[in-house]
């Protein structure tokens, strides 16, 4: 195909497109068109429309919130501040009134319960104020009813602590007058006691050179004369100690005894009531207990360690199982002596130890001693000899004038010639001084002490020393015995071993050995009842 032969569409299209924009015009013919002018006038109504609507909604809003705002700018703001000072003035009543309660004189008294009344009157002037709020009625009667509380528990509390003041008073009056007749009554005894002692010491010198029946007078009169007035002072003093003491106790029940005398009945039956956790005992309250009846409440307690001493080895560990104790304590000390050691571990039977880093502190040794002659055994040169461990001897304590170490002092007794009994001089070189227990003590490997007997109640027997505790321990492990008072007895050059003990519910003679029945004595138990059979017995070799 050539050039003049190509066909051009263009002229033909406009036709076409023409054509069909003339047939679309017709279509219409038949609706009014909007012109641009009717649009624009349309929006824009409808924005006014809106705006309209729009101020209408925020005019009712701010409206609202106007009379919202003037409604609790004028009741609730009124309300909340009245209730701030409200719970202030309360509040300032809570801190006044314990300066009330410990309030020491009238005058102090007097201030603070001022300052409460005017706390409260402020509170009735803020309470009436709340009326203007438009608070509900039930509210603010509510308010008055614990306002009138308020007042009267403030008044019982100013009464009581007025009359607390006036017992106060009292009992100061009382005590003061208790010194000054506890004084008067010093003053007047002092005289009486100066002369008993000038007086026992002229006679003592007078009757020196004359027969035994003046010494004997002498005795019987100026000194029992003189301990009777040193017992007075001393009695005088404790019960004025003891009385001022007492004035001081808040609480009555606290001064009052849990019971006038030891009952092993009741013993468990106090602790439980009286909820005790600690209790201080002497070797026999731990027997009596042993020996009671069981009771309901021996395990119940709360005891959690007891102390004391005198706790015998053939007690200690039934003792301690029976009534669930969960620890003892045990101690060793005396009151004049200088010998003081605890068992802190509980070891069974042990009166205690001194551990190493402690001993240059309380210096304390065990050395032999011969129970005949009551008297330490001593070596070639003239010392006092060591025991080994588990030997028996006397319980002695260095004796030191050191004021930096005043457990280790003995002041001594009345008496210049019992005070050098107890002390035991070059023990262990020249010059040294320690003070004896009159003790007899053992000590294990592991530096525990162990009592063994008295002094004086340990006898020989076929070349043997035995200590009457050890028989008595012996005797009460048969059933029936239920104590056993072991001594020996120096008759015609022999030892003789006499016994009291007390057989419960068991009469007549136990057989073996050379036993026999001495006779019937009447005797009582702990509780002050009568027992079954109380004899004595006598058992030689």
């Amino acid at each position: 195909m050539n050039q003049d032969d190509r066909e051009y569409p263009g002229p033909a299209s406009v036709q076409a497109h023409t054509s069909k924009s003339a047939g679309a015009g017709r279509k219409h013919d038949g609706k009014a068109a909007l012109s641009i002018k009717a649009k624009l006038f349309l929006a824009f109504g409808g924005m006014t429309m809106l705006t309209v609507g729009a101020s209408a909604v925020a005019w009712y809003a701010f409206t609202d919130i106007d009379r919202s705002v003037t409604r609790i700018t004028a009741e609730s703001v009124v309300g909340m501040a009245a209730s701030l000072r409200l719970a202030e003035k309360s509040a300032e009543i809570t801190a006044t009134a314990p300066a009330l309660i410990a309030s020491h004189s009238e005058d102090e008294r007097a201030k603070e319960q001022e300052k409460l009344v005017r706390r409260l009157n402020e509170i009735s002037a803020v309470t009436e104020g709340l009326k203007v709020t438009g608070m509900a009625e039930a509210t603010f009667a509510n308010l008055i009813e614990i306002q009138g509380k308020i007042a009267t528990e403030l008044k019982a509390l100013d009464g009581a602590v007025a009359q607390r003041l006036r017992l106060s008073a009292q009992r100061e009056t009382a005590v003061a007058d208790l010194a000054v007749v506890e004084t008067r009554f010093r003053d007047a005894l002092e005289p009486l006691v100066d002369d008993a002692i000038f007086n026992l010491v002229i006679t003592s010198e007078e009757v020196t050179a004359k027969s035994k029946e003046a010494i004997t007078g002498l005795v019987e009169g100026g000194v029992n004369a003189l301990q009777a007035l040193l017992t007075l002072r001393a009695e005088g003093n404790l019960a004025a100690g003891l009385l001022g003491e007492a004035a001081h106790v808040g609480d009555p029940a606290l001064i009052q005894p849990i019971r006038e005398r030891f009952s092993a009945r009741e013993f468990w039956d106090d602790v439980v009531r009286w909820d005790c956790t600690l209790f201080q005992y002497i070797g026999e309250l731990c027997r009596y207990l042993l020996n009671s009846p069981p009771s309901p409440n021996e395990t119940k307690h709360r005891i959690r360690l007891c102390c004391g001493n005198g706790l015998r080895p053939d007690v200690w560990p039934e003792f301690q199982k029976r009534f669930r104790i969960p620890h003892i304590l045990e101690f060793y000390a005396a009151t004049e002596g200088n010998v003081a050691m605890f068992n802190f571990e509980g070891k069974e039977g042990a009166v205690g130890r001194i551990p190493w880093f402690v001993a240059h502190r309380f210096p304390t040794a065990i050395v032999r001693f011969d129970v005949e002659k009551e008297q330490a055994i001593r070596n070639a040169e003239g010392f006092c000899i060591p025991c080994a461990p588990n030997e028996v001897g006397e319980a002695i304590g260095k004796i030191l004038n050191d004021p930096n170490k005043p457990s280790s002092r003995f002041e001594g007794y009345a008496s210049q010639a019992e005070t050098e009994k107890k002390i035991l001089r070059n023990v262990f070189e020249a010059g040294d001084a320690w003070f004896r227990t009159g003790d007899l003590m053992r000590k294990d490997e592991n530096g525990y002490f162990y009592f063994v007997d008295r002094i004086g109640d340990t006898y020989r027997w076929k070349g043997e020393n035995v200590a009457t505790s050890e028989v008595s321990q012996a005797l009460t492990s048969f059933p029936g015995i239920k104590e056993a008072n072991v001594y020996g007895v120096n008759v015609g050059g022999r030892v003789d071993l006499r016994l009291r003990f007390v057989i419960a519910g068991l009469a007549g003679r136990r057989p073996g050995g050379d036993v026999f029945l001495a006779g019937e004595l009447a005797g009582a138990d702990d509780e002050g009842d009568d027992l079954s059979h109380s004899s004595s017995l006598f058992i030689s070799p």
